[in-house]
């Protein structure tokens, strides 16, 4: 059992150096993960950017073919009728 003059050092013998290394891993480890995951968001963002993006085409295009038809409908015709007035 225990002797006298023997301290009881408890179930986990770590040393110092130990523990600045786990230290160590765990910042290596978390750099690692907060990479990936700036990675992926900007991965993400770029996609959502570009989808935004032909979204605002479409709409320009669309809302200029439709206003292009309501004002050749108000000169009876446009360009196409040979000319009248």
């Amino acid at each position: 059992m225990n002797r006298p003059g023997r301290r009881d050092r408890g179930s986990v013998d770590v040393s110092i150096e130990m523990l600045f290394g786990m230290v160590g891993v765990l910042f290596a480890l978390l750099a690692l993960f907060e990479a990936g995951a700036y990675w992926h968001t900007r991965t993400i963002l770029e996609v959502v950017g570009a989808v935004v993006a032909v979204g605002a085409i479409l709409v320009a295009g669309v809302s200029g073919f439709v206003l292009g038809h309501v004002t050749a409908d108000r000169d009876h015709g446009g360009r196409g009728d040979g000319g009248r007035l």
